[in-house]
């Protein structure tokens, strides 16, 4: 009967710390799942500074203008000052709150335009006011980017921006000739599955 009586407690206390065992595991999870949407939330934002960027490039800003990564690749060459350095870092760190805010604004107008068009019927009156603040959003996004790359521009020397010019013209230069080789390379070995023959 004593036995059965502290089995019984035994099994009660086990009870609270199996639970307690569960919590534990499951707030570890949790922790784990928004590390892993912090991590993605960041890498999109990245991307999308990328794609700006590049967006920059390919309307010709890239010839008067010059990125972050590519002053702090050269910082030594370049011999930036402390108060060179200071200056783009807080431009850098203003941008990237900045970016962070209107990201969260371009994924709510986002989803609401998704829903809009979801529909078999779309109200289309709203559906482009959406629009409109949308491409308002990301016109913002873009000229912050601009903004930072003018600031950039203006704390460096003009011996300073002329090395910078150089310095990507030739890794330009580079990256196409090495994009020439691979394409030679792929048109060498044929098709997929094909092996190449030596004449």
């Amino acid at each position: 009967m004593q036995r059965g009586i502290m089995l019984t407690v035994a099994a009660a206390l086990l009870v609270p710390a199996s639970l307690a065992a569960q919590q534990t595991q499951q707030q570890q999870h949790e922790q784990q799942m928004q590390q892993q949407q912090h991590e993605q939330q960041m890498q999109q934002q990245q991307h999308e500074q990328q794609m700006q960027q590049q967006q920059m490039h390919e309307e010709g800003f890239h010839q008067h203008l010059f990125p972050p990564e590519i002053v702090m690749r050269h910082q030594q060459r370049l011999q930036l000052t402390e108060q060179q350095r200071t200056t783009i870092k807080e431009a850098v760190k203003q941008l990237q709150t900045q970016v962070v805010e209107h990201q969260w604004t371009l994924q709510e107008q986002n989803q609401a335009l998704s829903e809009m068009l979801a529909g078999e019927s779309v109200d289309a009156a709203a559906a482009l006011q959406q629009v409109d603040r949308l491409l308002d959003t990301e016109r913002q996004v873009k000229r912050m980017h601009l903004e930072l790359l003018i600031r950039i521009k203006n704390s460096l020397t003009s011996q300073q921006q002329e090395l910078l010019r150089q310095l990507t013209g030739m890794h330009r230069e580079m990256d196409h000739e090495m994009g020439m080789g691979s394409m030679m390379e792929h048109r060498d070995l044929g098709p997929p599955g094909m092996i190449h023959r030596e004449r």
